[in-house]
């Protein structure tokens, strides 16, 4: 299934999920207006909507292990933005964590440097299921 079709019927169904419940689940009584209307809708579909959909082509680009990191770096980023933007305070604890945090994204990036012969033996094996799985880690 293409990336834009997955994130959209999946935020569909949540929606629909959303729209039978909340009347009755909800801590407060729903209100729509129009000014709701447009806002959630808007949010939904640039906010939530476009970042599936990004999350989906990284995923088909560039693998899980890749887009996964990005759910780790968000909030360093989002840190990093209150500080700037915002004036918070940044204490020390806060800073190593950001620290362990991209340590851990950087070594998810890392790629082994194989020899010839570890080349050779990856070019032999056509098959998934023919190669050791020492050999399918390596092809990540």
């Amino acid at each position: 299934m293409a990336p834009a079709a997955l994130a959209a019927s999946q935020l569909t169904v949540a929606a629909i999920i959303m729209i039978v419940i909340t009347p009755f689940a909800g801590l407060t009584t729903v209100r729509l207006s129009w000014p709701v209307l447009v806002s959630v809708t808007v949010l939904g579909l640039a906010g939530t909507g476009l970042g599936f959909l990004l999350n989906y082509r990284l995923i088909a680009d560039d693998g899980p292990t890749l887009a996964s990191t990005v759910g780790y770096l968000m909030p360093a980023v989002s840190v990093l933005l209150g500080a700037l933007i915002l004036n918070e305070q940044l204490d020390a604890v806060t800073i190593g964590g950001m620290l362990l945090v991209l340590g851990g994204v950087a070594l998810t990036r890392r790629r082994k440097i194989r020899t010839d012969s570890e080349s050779a033996t990856l070019a032999t094996s056509t098959s998934p299921q023919s190669a050791p799985v020492s050999q399918l880690a390596q092809r990540d």
